[in-house]
């Protein structure tokens, strides 16, 4: 429930511009690291959440993390992209 909420929030919060749901599904995302849930379950819409508030290199290592227990996940690759445009790390956003 809470990790499909995270998500929910982090999806219309970035639609509607809304920092007060980002920062909800924010601190839901942290309170599931804090338990120990299982990272592969949620680091893609963590980075997602991280993204949306701008806080891109934090993002980054989210990506990062999702890339390697995923590497076929092609939006965390394009998002990554996006992250290194963000940074201007543009030799990176092209590899």
């Amino acid at each position: 429930y809470v990790l499909n909420k995270a998500c929910i929030l982090t999806e219309y919060g970035e639609y509607t511009k809304d920092v007060s749901l980002l920062l909800l599904a924010k601190e839901l995302h942290c309170n599931l690291i804090a338990e120990n849930y299982p990272l592969k379950q949620f680091v893609y819409n963590y980075a997602n959440n991280l993204k949306a508030l701008g806080e891109f290199d934090a993002a980054k290592r989210m990506y990062l993390i999702s890339l390697d227990l995923n590497p076929n996940n092609e939006r965390a690759w394009k998002n990554l992209g996006s992250i290194y445009f963000e940074l201007k790390l543009h030799n990176k956003e092209l590899e």
